[in-house]
Protein backbone atom coordinates (compact mmCIF):
# COMPACT_ATOMS: atom_id res chain seq x y z
CA UNK A 1 0.00 0.00 0.00
CA UNK A 2 1.40 3.82 -0.47
CA UNK A 3 0.49 6.88 1.77
CA UNK A 4 0.35 9.80 -0.47
CA UNK A 5 -0.24 13.59 0.37
CA UNK A 6 1.94 16.29 2.28
CA UNK A 7 -0.50 18.07 5.60
CA UNK A 8 0.23 21.27 6.57
CA UNK A 9 2.36 20.72 10.09
CA UNK A 10 0.95 20.87 12.95
CA UNK A 11 2.23 21.02 16.49
CA UNK A 12 3.03 17.59 18.09
CA UNK A 13 4.49 17.37 20.96
CA UNK A 14 6.81 13.82 21.09
CA UNK A 15 9.85 12.37 22.80
CA UNK A 16 12.52 11.17 20.68
CA UNK A 17 15.15 8.62 22.44
CA UNK A 18 17.67 6.96 20.66
CA UNK A 19 15.70 8.22 17.35
CA UNK A 20 12.23 6.63 17.71
CA UNK A 21 8.82 8.77 18.08
CA UNK A 22 7.05 8.12 21.64
CA UNK A 23 3.67 10.08 22.80
CA UNK A 24 4.15 9.36 26.04
CA UNK A 25 3.74 5.56 26.70
CA UNK A 26 5.17 2.40 27.56
CA UNK A 27 7.12 0.46 25.11
CA UNK A 28 4.98 -2.40 22.88
CA UNK A 29 4.26 -5.53 25.07
CA UNK A 30 5.28 -8.13 22.51
CA UNK A 31 2.53 -10.68 21.36
CA UNK A 32 2.73 -13.47 19.09
CA UNK A 33 1.59 -12.96 15.77
CA UNK A 34 -0.84 -15.01 13.88
CA UNK A 35 -0.88 -14.28 9.97
CA UNK A 36 1.93 -12.06 9.78
CA UNK A 37 5.88 -13.02 9.24
CA UNK A 38 7.69 -11.96 12.71
CA UNK A 39 11.43 -10.92 12.99
CA UNK A 40 14.35 -11.51 15.11
CA UNK A 41 15.38 -7.75 15.98
CA UNK A 42 18.08 -6.59 18.06
CA UNK A 43 17.36 -3.64 20.84
CA UNK A 44 18.94 -1.09 18.58
CA UNK A 45 19.80 2.42 19.54
CA UNK A 46 18.88 4.46 15.57
CA UNK A 47 21.59 7.05 15.47
CA UNK A 48 19.99 10.22 15.07
CA UNK A 49 19.83 12.18 11.88
CA UNK A 50 23.00 14.40 10.91
CA UNK A 51 22.83 18.03 11.64
CA UNK A 52 23.38 19.05 8.44
CA UNK A 53 20.09 17.13 7.27
CA UNK A 54 17.95 20.22 5.75
CA UNK A 55 13.81 20.42 5.29
CA UNK A 56 14.66 19.50 1.18
CA UNK A 57 12.13 17.90 -0.36
CA UNK A 58 14.18 15.86 -2.79
CA UNK A 59 16.06 14.99 0.19
CA UNK A 60 12.98 13.68 1.83
CA UNK A 61 11.76 12.16 -1.32
CA UNK A 62 14.76 10.21 -1.80
CA UNK A 63 14.79 9.09 1.78
CA UNK A 64 11.46 7.58 1.15
CA UNK A 65 12.35 5.66 -2.01
CA UNK A 66 14.85 4.20 -0.18
CA UNK A 67 12.14 3.09 2.49
CA UNK A 68 9.59 2.22 0.13
CA UNK A 69 12.29 0.18 -1.48
CA UNK A 70 13.51 -1.57 2.33
CA UNK A 71 9.71 -2.35 2.96
CA UNK A 72 8.19 -3.70 -0.54
CA UNK A 73 11.37 -5.37 -2.40
CA UNK A 74 13.93 -6.08 0.70
CA UNK A 75 11.13 -7.57 3.65
CA UNK A 76 14.14 -5.41 5.51
CA UNK A 77 11.22 -3.54 8.38
CA UNK A 78 13.90 -3.18 10.26
CA UNK A 79 15.95 -0.59 7.88
CA UNK A 80 12.25 0.67 6.45
CA UNK A 81 11.84 1.55 10.07
CA UNK A 82 15.11 3.37 10.43
CA UNK A 83 14.97 5.42 6.89
CA UNK A 84 11.27 6.36 7.75
CA UNK A 85 12.36 7.76 11.33
CA UNK A 86 14.78 9.55 9.71
CA UNK A 87 12.60 11.35 7.42
CA UNK A 88 10.16 12.37 10.49
CA UNK A 89 13.14 13.86 12.19
CA UNK A 90 13.28 16.06 9.42
CA UNK A 91 9.56 16.69 8.76
CA UNK A 92 7.90 15.57 11.81
CA UNK A 93 4.08 15.78 10.12
CA UNK A 94 4.97 13.84 7.23
CA UNK A 95 2.70 11.34 6.68
CA UNK A 96 3.76 9.18 4.41
CA UNK A 97 6.68 8.59 6.78
CA UNK A 98 4.70 8.10 9.89
CA UNK A 99 2.39 5.42 8.29
CA UNK A 100 5.60 3.60 6.89
CA UNK A 101 6.77 3.45 10.18
CA UNK A 102 3.80 2.38 11.36
CA UNK A 103 3.58 -0.24 8.99
CA UNK A 104 7.13 -1.57 10.00
CA UNK A 105 6.46 -2.05 13.75
CA UNK A 106 3.55 -3.86 12.74
CA UNK A 107 5.56 -6.37 10.16
CA UNK A 108 7.81 -6.49 13.24
CA UNK A 109 5.28 -7.60 15.93
CA UNK A 110 5.80 -4.00 17.86
CA UNK A 111 2.18 -3.27 17.75
CA UNK A 112 1.64 -0.45 20.38
CA UNK A 113 4.22 1.48 19.49
CA UNK A 114 2.98 0.94 15.44
CA UNK A 115 -0.50 2.35 17.08
CA UNK A 116 1.45 5.76 18.05
CA UNK A 117 2.30 6.15 14.53
CA UNK A 118 -0.89 5.72 13.48
CA UNK A 119 -2.39 8.08 15.65
CA UNK A 120 -0.67 11.00 15.23
CA UNK A 121 -1.57 10.24 11.71
CA UNK A 122 -4.91 10.59 12.43
CA UNK A 123 -4.20 13.83 14.50
CA UNK A 124 -3.56 15.34 11.58
CA UNK A 125 -6.27 13.63 9.29
CA UNK A 126 -8.49 12.09 10.78
CA UNK A 127 -10.12 9.90 7.15
CA UNK A 128 -6.73 8.63 6.40
CA UNK A 129 -7.55 5.09 5.04
CA UNK A 130 -3.77 3.40 5.28
CA UNK A 131 -3.80 4.57 9.27
CA UNK A 132 -7.42 2.77 9.93
CA UNK A 133 -5.70 -0.53 8.28
CA UNK A 134 -2.65 -0.12 10.10
CA UNK A 135 -4.65 -0.03 13.39
CA UNK A 136 -6.31 -2.70 12.22
CA UNK A 137 -3.90 -4.70 11.60
CA UNK A 138 -2.07 -4.11 14.58
CA UNK A 139 -4.85 -5.00 16.42
CA UNK A 140 -5.56 -8.15 14.77
CA UNK A 141 -1.78 -9.08 15.47
CA UNK A 142 -2.64 -8.13 19.60
CA UNK A 143 -5.60 -11.03 19.33
CA UNK A 144 -8.16 -7.96 18.85
CA UNK A 145 -9.80 -8.93 15.85
CA UNK A 146 -13.64 -7.35 16.95
CA UNK A 147 -11.70 -4.03 17.70
CA UNK A 148 -9.88 -4.28 14.54
CA UNK A 149 -13.23 -4.88 12.31
CA UNK A 150 -14.08 -1.12 13.34
CA UNK A 151 -10.89 0.44 12.05
CA UNK A 152 -11.24 -1.66 8.95
CA UNK A 153 -14.75 -0.30 8.55
CA UNK A 154 -13.56 3.28 9.18
CA UNK A 155 -11.34 2.42 6.08
CA UNK A 156 -13.71 1.16 3.78
CA UNK A 157 -16.12 4.09 4.32
CA UNK A 158 -13.29 6.21 2.76
CA UNK A 159 -12.35 4.11 0.57
CA UNK A 160 -15.07 1.20 -0.32
CA UNK A 161 -11.97 -0.31 -3.01
CA UNK A 162 -9.31 -0.46 -0.37
CA UNK A 163 -8.14 -4.14 -0.87
CA UNK A 164 -5.87 -3.75 2.08
CA UNK A 165 -9.10 -3.23 4.70
CA UNK A 166 -11.11 -6.26 3.18
CA UNK A 167 -8.52 -8.38 3.64
CA UNK A 168 -8.68 -6.87 7.25
CA UNK A 169 -12.45 -7.84 7.42
CA UNK A 170 -11.76 -11.15 5.90
CA UNK A 171 -9.36 -12.71 7.95
CA UNK A 172 -10.86 -10.69 10.89
CA UNK A 173 -14.29 -12.01 10.15
CA UNK A 174 -13.45 -15.67 9.66
CA UNK A 175 -11.35 -15.43 13.50
CA UNK A 176 -14.65 -14.20 14.35
CA UNK A 177 -16.50 -17.63 12.99
CA UNK A 178 -18.59 -15.05 10.87
CA UNK A 179 -18.21 -16.95 7.88
CA UNK A 180 -20.94 -15.45 5.72
CA UNK A 181 -19.02 -12.11 5.49
CA UNK A 182 -15.88 -13.77 5.54
CA UNK A 183 -17.39 -15.75 2.15
CA UNK A 184 -18.77 -11.83 0.89
CA UNK A 185 -15.26 -9.95 1.10
CA UNK A 186 -13.14 -13.22 -0.33
CA UNK A 187 -15.88 -12.36 -3.25
CA UNK A 188 -14.98 -9.03 -3.59
CA UNK A 189 -11.45 -9.24 -3.07
CA UNK A 190 -11.20 -12.10 -6.06
CA UNK A 191 -13.71 -9.76 -8.10
CA UNK A 192 -11.12 -7.18 -7.92
CA UNK A 193 -7.95 -9.17 -8.19
CA UNK A 194 -8.35 -13.06 -9.01
CA UNK A 195 -5.00 -13.61 -7.88
CA UNK A 196 -4.74 -12.20 -4.31
CA UNK A 197 -3.09 -14.49 -3.35
CA UNK A 198 -3.84 -14.12 0.49
CA UNK A 199 -7.82 -14.00 -0.26
CA UNK A 200 -7.19 -17.63 -1.89
CA UNK A 201 -5.41 -18.43 1.01
CA UNK A 202 -8.84 -17.51 3.28
CA UNK A 203 -10.62 -19.22 0.96
CA UNK A 204 -8.84 -22.51 1.26
CA UNK A 205 -9.46 -22.22 4.24
CA UNK A 206 -13.29 -21.56 4.44
CA UNK A 207 -13.39 -24.86 1.52
CA UNK A 208 -11.07 -26.62 4.46
CA UNK A 209 -14.48 -26.27 7.34
CA UNK A 210 -16.28 -27.07 4.54
CA UNK A 211 -17.97 -22.83 4.78
CA UNK A 212 -18.32 -23.43 1.24
CA UNK A 213 -17.98 -26.27 -1.32
CA UNK A 214 -15.14 -26.56 -3.77
CA UNK A 215 -15.24 -25.93 -7.35
CA UNK A 216 -18.19 -27.34 -8.67
CA UNK A 217 -19.13 -29.23 -11.91
CA UNK A 218 -22.33 -27.46 -13.37
CA UNK A 219 -22.51 -30.75 -15.31
CA UNK A 220 -22.55 -33.00 -12.81
CA UNK A 221 -23.80 -31.34 -10.34
CA UNK A 222 -27.92 -30.69 -10.16
CA UNK A 223 -29.80 -27.52 -9.60
CA UNK A 224 -31.31 -27.09 -6.01
CA UNK A 225 -34.27 -26.39 -7.28
CA UNK A 226 -36.11 -24.95 -11.35
CA UNK A 227 -40.08 -23.53 -11.19
CA UNK A 228 -42.20 -25.49 -13.34
CA UNK A 229 -45.04 -24.97 -15.38
CA UNK A 230 -46.30 -27.46 -18.07
CA UNK A 231 -47.98 -25.47 -20.73
CA UNK A 232 -46.93 -26.29 -24.53
CA UNK A 233 -47.60 -25.28 -27.71
CA UNK A 234 -50.97 -24.59 -28.12
CA UNK A 235 -51.73 -24.76 -24.33
CA UNK A 236 -52.51 -21.71 -21.96
CA UNK A 237 -54.04 -21.42 -18.33
CA UNK A 238 -55.44 -18.58 -20.33
CA UNK A 239 -57.44 -20.37 -23.40
CA UNK A 240 -57.95 -23.25 -20.95
CA UNK A 241 -56.22 -25.63 -22.69
CA UNK A 242 -54.49 -27.54 -19.99
CA UNK A 243 -51.68 -30.76 -20.62
CA UNK A 244 -53.21 -34.19 -20.16
CA UNK A 245 -51.21 -36.37 -17.10
CA UNK A 246 -49.11 -38.15 -18.94
CA UNK A 247 -47.50 -34.99 -20.87
CA UNK A 248 -46.87 -33.51 -17.12
CA UNK A 249 -45.28 -37.23 -16.18
CA UNK A 250 -43.01 -36.95 -19.08
CA UNK A 251 -41.76 -33.51 -18.29
CA UNK A 252 -41.23 -34.39 -14.46
CA UNK A 253 -39.10 -37.34 -15.77
CA UNK A 254 -37.35 -34.90 -18.12
CA UNK A 255 -36.58 -32.90 -15.50
CA UNK A 256 -35.09 -35.01 -12.61
CA UNK A 257 -31.79 -35.20 -15.06
CA UNK A 258 -31.18 -31.67 -13.88
CA UNK A 259 -32.92 -31.24 -10.65
CA UNK A 260 -34.66 -33.05 -7.43
CA UNK A 261 -37.02 -30.19 -6.98
CA UNK A 262 -39.73 -28.22 -8.56
CA UNK A 263 -41.81 -25.40 -7.73
CA UNK A 264 -45.19 -25.21 -9.21
CA UNK A 265 -48.19 -22.50 -9.35
CA UNK A 266 -51.51 -23.64 -8.85
CA UNK A 267 -53.50 -26.87 -8.54
CA UNK A 268 -55.79 -26.36 -10.76
CA UNK A 269 -56.43 -28.82 -13.58
CA UNK A 270 -54.23 -31.89 -13.97
CA UNK A 271 -51.59 -30.01 -11.53
CA UNK A 272 -53.07 -31.72 -9.23
CA UNK A 273 -51.48 -35.14 -10.11
CA UNK A 274 -47.81 -33.22 -9.55
CA UNK A 275 -46.92 -34.06 -6.51
CA UNK A 276 -47.73 -37.65 -6.86
CA UNK A 277 -45.95 -38.06 -9.70
CA UNK A 278 -43.19 -35.93 -8.78
CA UNK A 279 -42.54 -38.53 -6.08
CA UNK A 280 -42.72 -41.19 -8.51
CA UNK A 281 -39.37 -39.84 -10.22
CA UNK A 282 -38.03 -38.98 -6.81
CA UNK A 283 -38.88 -34.66 -6.81
CA UNK A 284 -39.33 -32.88 -4.11
CA UNK A 285 -42.06 -30.44 -4.54
CA UNK A 286 -43.17 -26.77 -3.66
CA UNK A 287 -46.80 -25.92 -4.34
CA UNK A 288 -47.76 -21.99 -4.62
CA UNK A 289 -51.00 -20.58 -4.18
CA UNK A 290 -52.38 -18.30 -6.85
CA UNK A 291 -54.62 -16.44 -4.45
CA UNK A 292 -56.64 -13.36 -5.96
CA UNK A 293 -57.68 -11.51 -3.30
CA UNK A 294 -61.27 -12.96 -4.13
CA UNK A 295 -62.50 -13.92 -0.56
CA UNK A 296 -64.37 -17.01 -1.52
CA UNK A 297 -61.82 -18.00 -4.48
CA UNK A 298 -59.02 -18.22 -2.12
CA UNK A 299 -60.90 -19.80 0.42
CA UNK A 300 -61.36 -22.30 -1.57
CA UNK A 301 -57.43 -22.91 -3.12
CA UNK A 302 -56.36 -22.90 0.52
CA UNK A 303 -58.50 -25.43 1.69
CA UNK A 304 -57.22 -27.62 -1.45
CA UNK A 305 -53.24 -26.63 -0.57
CA UNK A 306 -53.87 -28.07 2.65
CA UNK A 307 -55.61 -31.13 1.94
CA UNK A 308 -53.44 -32.22 -1.06
CA UNK A 309 -50.31 -31.43 1.62
CA UNK A 310 -52.01 -33.59 3.86
CA UNK A 311 -52.24 -36.21 1.55
CA UNK A 312 -48.39 -35.94 0.22
CA UNK A 313 -46.29 -35.14 3.18
CA UNK A 314 -43.14 -36.63 1.99
CA UNK A 315 -43.44 -35.35 -1.62
CA UNK A 316 -44.60 -31.65 -0.73
CA UNK A 317 -42.33 -30.27 1.82
CA UNK A 318 -43.30 -26.57 1.75
CA UNK A 319 -46.66 -24.38 0.44
CA UNK A 320 -46.05 -20.99 -0.46
CA UNK A 321 -49.37 -19.43 -0.20
CA UNK A 322 -49.18 -16.28 -2.75
CA UNK A 323 -47.00 -15.00 -5.06
CA UNK A 324 -46.06 -11.32 -5.22
CA UNK A 325 -49.49 -10.67 -3.66
CA UNK A 326 -48.49 -8.05 -1.75
CA UNK A 327 -45.88 -6.64 -4.39
CA UNK A 328 -48.86 -6.22 -7.17
CA UNK A 329 -51.37 -4.88 -4.56
CA UNK A 330 -53.99 -7.93 -4.84
CA UNK A 331 -53.49 -8.79 -1.28
CA UNK A 332 -53.26 -6.94 1.90
CA UNK A 333 -51.02 -7.75 5.40
CA UNK A 334 -53.94 -8.36 7.04
CA UNK A 335 -55.55 -11.11 4.64
CA UNK A 336 -51.91 -13.09 4.48
CA UNK A 337 -51.37 -12.90 8.35
CA UNK A 338 -55.24 -14.15 8.44
CA UNK A 339 -54.66 -16.91 5.32
CA UNK A 340 -51.24 -18.09 7.71
CA UNK A 341 -52.62 -18.64 10.35
CA UNK A 342 -55.63 -20.78 8.92
CA UNK A 343 -53.00 -22.78 7.34
CA UNK A 344 -50.75 -23.48 10.27
CA UNK A 345 -53.83 -24.39 11.98
CA UNK A 346 -54.89 -26.99 9.85
CA UNK A 347 -51.78 -28.80 8.01
CA UNK A 348 -51.33 -31.96 9.94
CA UNK A 349 -47.63 -32.24 7.93
CA UNK A 350 -44.40 -30.87 8.57
CA UNK A 351 -44.63 -29.38 5.49
CA UNK A 352 -43.19 -25.47 5.72
CA UNK A 353 -45.43 -22.37 5.23
CA UNK A 354 -44.30 -19.33 3.54
CA UNK A 355 -45.02 -16.49 1.17
CA UNK A 356 -42.76 -15.48 -1.51
CA UNK A 357 -41.97 -11.73 -2.64
CA UNK A 358 -39.63 -9.48 -3.48
CA UNK A 359 -37.28 -8.41 -0.74
CA UNK A 360 -37.99 -5.13 -0.92
CA UNK A 361 -41.85 -6.30 0.11
CA UNK A 362 -40.50 -8.44 2.54
CA UNK A 363 -38.84 -5.51 4.59
CA UNK A 364 -41.70 -3.33 4.14
CA UNK A 365 -43.74 -6.07 5.59
CA UNK A 366 -41.74 -7.05 8.98
CA UNK A 367 -44.66 -7.98 10.59
CA UNK A 368 -45.80 -11.11 8.47
CA UNK A 369 -42.08 -12.60 9.76
CA UNK A 370 -43.62 -14.54 12.65
CA UNK A 371 -46.43 -15.97 11.28
CA UNK A 372 -43.84 -17.96 8.40
CA UNK A 373 -41.41 -20.37 8.49
CA UNK A 374 -38.80 -19.10 6.55
CA UNK A 375 -38.63 -16.01 4.12
CA UNK A 376 -38.86 -16.37 0.45
CA UNK A 377 -37.53 -14.03 -1.85
CA UNK A 378 -38.37 -13.75 -5.88
CA UNK A 379 -35.53 -11.34 -6.49
CA UNK A 380 -34.90 -10.48 -10.62
CA UNK A 381 -31.84 -8.31 -11.39
CA UNK A 382 -33.16 -7.81 -14.90
CA UNK A 383 -36.52 -6.22 -14.32
CA UNK A 384 -34.22 -3.76 -11.83
CA UNK A 385 -31.94 -2.71 -14.69
CA UNK A 386 -29.01 -4.22 -13.33
CA UNK A 387 -26.56 -5.04 -15.89
CA UNK A 388 -25.65 -7.80 -16.40
CA UNK A 389 -21.64 -7.71 -14.62
CA UNK A 390 -23.33 -6.78 -11.36
CA UNK A 391 -26.06 -9.44 -11.81
CA UNK A 392 -25.89 -12.19 -9.15
CA UNK A 393 -24.16 -9.84 -7.01
CA UNK A 394 -27.35 -8.03 -6.47
CA UNK A 395 -29.63 -10.93 -5.86
CA UNK A 396 -27.15 -12.06 -3.33
CA UNK A 397 -27.49 -8.77 -1.59
CA UNK A 398 -30.92 -8.76 -1.23
CA UNK A 399 -30.89 -12.32 0.01
CA UNK A 400 -28.40 -11.38 2.93
CA UNK A 401 -30.28 -7.72 3.56
CA UNK A 402 -33.27 -10.26 4.34
CA UNK A 403 -31.11 -12.91 5.52
CA UNK A 404 -29.52 -10.63 8.13
CA UNK A 405 -32.76 -7.87 8.81
CA UNK A 406 -34.52 -11.16 10.31
CA UNK A 407 -32.62 -13.53 11.16
CA UNK A 408 -34.35 -15.83 9.77
CA UNK A 409 -33.68 -19.14 7.12
CA UNK A 410 -33.98 -17.21 3.18
CA UNK A 411 -34.30 -18.96 0.32
CA UNK A 412 -34.59 -17.95 -3.39
CA UNK A 413 -37.88 -18.99 -4.62
CA UNK A 414 -37.24 -17.23 -7.81
CA UNK A 415 -34.39 -16.17 -9.93
CA UNK A 416 -32.91 -15.57 -13.62
CA UNK A 417 -32.36 -13.97 -16.77
CA UNK A 418 -34.11 -13.72 -20.02
CA UNK A 419 -32.42 -14.84 -23.75
CA UNK A 420 -34.58 -12.32 -25.44
CA UNK A 421 -36.74 -9.24 -24.95
CA UNK A 422 -36.38 -5.44 -24.79
CA UNK A 423 -33.61 -3.77 -22.80
CA UNK A 424 -34.21 -2.63 -18.93
CA UNK A 425 -32.21 0.28 -18.73
CA UNK A 426 -29.03 -1.41 -18.45
CA UNK A 427 -30.42 -5.32 -18.43
CA UNK A 428 -29.85 -6.80 -21.73
CA UNK A 429 -31.70 -10.12 -22.62
CA UNK A 430 -29.36 -12.48 -24.65
CA UNK A 431 -28.30 -15.88 -24.93
CA UNK A 432 -24.81 -15.02 -23.44
CA UNK A 433 -26.06 -12.85 -20.57
CA UNK A 434 -28.56 -15.46 -19.61
CA UNK A 435 -25.80 -18.18 -19.42
CA UNK A 436 -23.54 -15.56 -17.69
CA UNK A 437 -26.35 -15.23 -15.35
CA UNK A 438 -26.77 -18.63 -14.45
CA UNK A 439 -23.05 -19.74 -13.76
CA UNK A 440 -22.13 -16.86 -11.83
CA UNK A 441 -25.65 -17.48 -9.88
CA UNK A 442 -24.86 -20.94 -9.39
CA UNK A 443 -20.90 -20.59 -8.89
CA UNK A 444 -21.80 -18.36 -5.68
CA UNK A 445 -25.18 -20.24 -4.42
CA UNK A 446 -24.02 -23.73 -4.75
CA UNK A 447 -20.95 -22.85 -3.08
CA UNK A 448 -22.61 -21.39 -0.40
CA UNK A 449 -25.33 -23.71 -0.53
CA UNK A 450 -28.18 -21.32 -0.68
CA UNK A 451 -31.54 -23.12 -1.44
CA UNK A 452 -32.95 -21.39 -4.27
CA UNK A 453 -35.02 -22.23 -7.62
CA UNK A 454 -34.05 -20.81 -11.03
CA UNK A 455 -36.56 -19.10 -13.20
CA UNK A 456 -37.81 -21.50 -15.15
CA UNK A 457 -37.75 -24.87 -16.87
CA UNK A 458 -39.41 -24.01 -20.06
CA UNK A 459 -40.11 -21.15 -22.30
CA UNK A 460 -43.64 -20.38 -22.07
CA UNK A 461 -45.28 -18.67 -25.38
CA UNK A 462 -48.42 -18.24 -24.13
CA UNK A 463 -47.42 -15.68 -21.90
CA UNK A 464 -48.58 -11.92 -22.82
CA UNK A 465 -46.22 -8.97 -23.22
CA UNK A 466 -45.29 -7.13 -20.19
CA UNK A 467 -44.51 -3.61 -20.17
CA UNK A 468 -43.14 -2.77 -16.48
CA UNK A 469 -39.78 -1.05 -18.00
CA UNK A 470 -41.83 1.85 -19.69
CA UNK A 471 -39.98 1.48 -22.80
CA UNK A 472 -42.80 -0.58 -24.70
CA UNK A 473 -44.39 -3.82 -25.38
CA UNK A 474 -41.85 -6.53 -23.57
CA UNK A 475 -42.20 -10.19 -24.62
CA UNK A 476 -39.01 -11.19 -22.18
CA UNK A 477 -41.46 -13.30 -20.20
CA UNK A 478 -41.67 -16.08 -22.52
CA UNK A 479 -37.81 -16.31 -22.90
CA UNK A 480 -36.96 -16.72 -19.20
CA UNK A 481 -37.04 -21.15 -19.88
CA UNK A 482 -34.09 -23.30 -19.72
CA UNK A 483 -35.60 -25.49 -22.59
CA UNK A 484 -37.20 -24.10 -25.47
CA UNK A 485 -41.07 -24.62 -25.58
CA UNK A 486 -40.20 -27.65 -27.48
CA UNK A 487 -37.58 -28.65 -24.69
CA UNK A 488 -34.43 -29.24 -26.14
CA UNK A 489 -32.22 -27.07 -24.01
CA UNK A 490 -30.84 -24.11 -25.11
CA UNK A 491 -27.40 -25.23 -26.66
CA UNK A 492 -25.18 -22.22 -25.05
CA UNK A 493 -26.06 -23.84 -21.47
CA UNK A 494 -25.02 -27.00 -21.62
CA UNK A 495 -22.31 -26.49 -19.72
CA UNK A 496 -23.79 -24.70 -16.63
CA UNK A 497 -26.95 -27.57 -16.20
CA UNK A 498 -26.36 -31.23 -16.02
CA UNK A 499 -26.45 -33.47 -18.91
CA UNK A 500 -29.61 -34.96 -19.44
CA UNK A 501 -30.55 -38.39 -18.67
CA UNK A 502 -34.37 -38.63 -20.31
CA UNK A 503 -35.63 -37.46 -24.06
CA UNK A 504 -38.87 -35.59 -24.03
CA UNK A 505 -42.20 -36.01 -25.86
CA UNK A 506 -42.42 -32.05 -26.41
CA UNK A 507 -40.62 -32.16 -29.62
Amino acid sequence: MKWYGMITIVVIVVVTLGGVVYMGMNNDNFVNEKHFKTADIESTVIQSSNNNETNDSDEIDQLISKADAAYYVEYNYVESLRIYKQVIEIQSANIVALNGAGYSLVKLNQNVDAIKYFDIVLSIDGVNAPARVGIGNALYNMDKPDEAVYHYTQALLQSDTDIDAMLGMATSTFDLQKYDETVSWVDKILGMDPYNSSAISIQANLKSKNIIKPDIDFTTTKLYGIAYSPYREGQSPITGIHPVVDEIKDDIQYLSSITDRIRIYGLDGNNQHVPEIAKKYGLKTAVTLLLTGDDASDQAKIERGIRIANEHPDTIYTLIIENEGLYRGILNEEQIILYLATIQEKLHSECLVTIAEPSVTWLQHPKIISYVDYVMINQYSYWGGIEISNAAGNVFDAYYEVRDTFGKDVVIGETGWPSDGRNVNQAVPSPENQQKFVREFRKIADARNIDYFIFQAFDEKWKPEDVFDLGGPNDAETHWGLFYENGTMKEYLDDVIPTLQHVTTRK
